[in-house]
């Protein structure tokens, strides 16, 4: 550890030597400096493998995050944690890839999953998302096409990121998926990001607790077997809801809406393509 406390110093000294130029190297005359290969200097400081070899990991004030799972013949995972630390993230395509995956049981400890987390996990079948969990990424699920059931915990406020223009959706091409639950009972405003169950063709319902304040483009484009939504009004009287442009595109089956009290905005073609819808009541205001 003392060692690498030391390299990042010399690193950022040196840094500082060649960002400010003539002043402070006109006192280093004479004096031969040690070749740093800052590349792996910034390695060391970015990644740790864990004591069994299996992990790669990152660690910010003693949380960990895990960016990189070696073994991608792993049919289940269970993780509280990686030598000791407790494991706050999933990160970046840390497990993309993983077809042979069947079941992930997630630290509670969790609180966000990176973009591309379980990309194309094709066998992986149910998620339960822990409570205190704040953010799942885009397309973190995306493809996940033996997918049935999601469990979503009432502390999530970013179901997604809305990535400029592209639908790169947090359950995208989940073609199984039948059931999402959210939990209610939040009490920070929440999102469903663009396009983040477009093409779940056989999702069946869905409860929207009214801490969330939007509903993106594309959010379930296509969800062809969706028959009911329902949207709870925002406890907070200073709140706006809005519901983005093809939110529910093309959901055929679509029989019936309940919009919050709150909604101030629905935009363009939202339900256009809904041709069974046969009741929606569109609040005042």
């Amino acid at each position: 550890m003392k060692n690498f406390t030391f390299k990042k110093t010399l690193a950022a000294t040196l840094a500082g030597i060649i960002i400010f130029g003539a002043a402070p190297a006109a006192g280093l005359a004479g004096i031969e400096l040690p070749d740093i290969n800052f590349t792996s200097v910034r390695a060391s400081a970015a990644s740790i493998t864990s004591e069994d070899g299996l992990f790669e990991y990152t660690l910010n004030n003693s949380k960990a995050t895990i960016t990189e799972c070696k073994d991608k013949t792993l049919t289940e995972i269970n993780i509280a944690e990686v030598d000791g630390y407790e494991i706050s993230g999933i990160g970046n395509n840390a497990f993309s890839g993983f077809e042979m995956l069947k079941t992930i049981t997630f630290p509670a400890t969790l609180k966000t999953i990176g973009y591309d987390a379980f990309n194309g996990c094709i066998r992986l079948k149910k998620a339960v998302i822990p409570e205190g969990t704040v953010t799942i990424e885009y397309n973190a699920f995306c493809g996940c096409t033996s997918l049935e059931e999601v469990s979503l915990p009432k502390s999530l406020e970013n179901l997604g990121t809305n990535y400029y223009s592209y639908d790169y959706g947090v359950f995208k091409d989940c073609t199984n998926l039948k059931t999402v639950t959210i939990a209610a009972g939040g009490t920070k405003s929440a999102t469903i990001a663009r396009a983040a169950f477009c093409n779940c063709p056989k999702l069946e319902s869905i409860n929207i607790p009214g801490n969330y304040t939007s509903i993106n483009v594309n959010a379930f484009y296509g969800c062809k077997a969706l028959n009911t939504m329902t949207w709870a009004t925002s406890s907070d009287d200073l709140v706006t809801q809005t519901i983005g442009e093809n939110a529910f595109y093309g959901c055929e089956n679509l029989t019936s809406i309940s919009l919050p009290g709150h909604l101030k905005t629905i935009g363009n073609d939202a339900f256009n393509g809904c041709i069974r819808l046969k009741k929606a009541v569109i609040p005042e205001g």
